[in-house]
């Protein structure tokens, strides 16, 4: 889980561009809160939970795609300013591996509905929207995010501090607490 630490009044919803959108079995949802945001980085095991300050201030849009057969992926849409129109920056699955092939195809898809001529005013306004939202939080400080380990990564945490513990060469005498790097 990740816990939010207290920040100056960040705006904790995103204006939506399409919502939900179902093709041939394959569904997307539009992430539209901070809540879903950091929901979706722990389901899917990637950083994409980080990017709320890019959904406020860029327009930026993460898309939870899913496909018939069960598979999952993450879309993170980009607006281009001068265009109005949005690019797939980046389509990743679970633990940021290469997406099944149905879904970047429905990513394409996707790409194509939002970037069609009746979602022009709305892709605009989203576009204002950030504009304000960067204005806003430009002298704010970044919120601070504190990742709270879940039960596998504090099993993985011991095994890495079990493994420490018996390289003999990195043993350290016992007034120091601690001496290294931890990723």
């Amino acid at each position: 889980l990740t816990q939010i630490l207290p920040t100056n009044a960040r705006a904790e919803y995103c204006p939506e561009l399409f919502g939900q959108l179902e093709q041939n079995g394959f569904f997307a949802k539009e992430i539209t809160t901070q809540t879903e945001l950091l929901e979706e980085g722990e389901q899917m095991q990637h950083c994409v939970g980080d990017y709320w300050d890019d959904c406020l201030t860029r327009a930026v849009r993460i898309v939870h795609l899913s496909a018939p057969t069960g598979e999952a992926a993450t879309a993170e849409f980009h607006l281009q300013e001068n265009t109005q129109h949005y690019w797939l920056n980046e389509l990743r699955a679970e633990q940021n591996q290469d997406p099944a092939l149905g879904l970047d195809e429905f990513a394409q898809y996707l790409l194509r509905y939002i970037n069609q001529d009746e979602l022009t005013p709305q892709r605009q306004l989203l576009w204002q929207e950030a504009q304000q939202q960067a204005l806003i939080y430009q002298n704010q400080a970044r919120p601070s995010y504190e990742r709270l380990l879940d039960r596998t990564l504090l099993q993985e945490l011991r095994l890495v501090v079990a493994y420490c513990q018996k390289q003999s060469d990195w043993q350290i005498s016992a007034k120091a607490l601690f001496r290294g790097s931890l990723a």
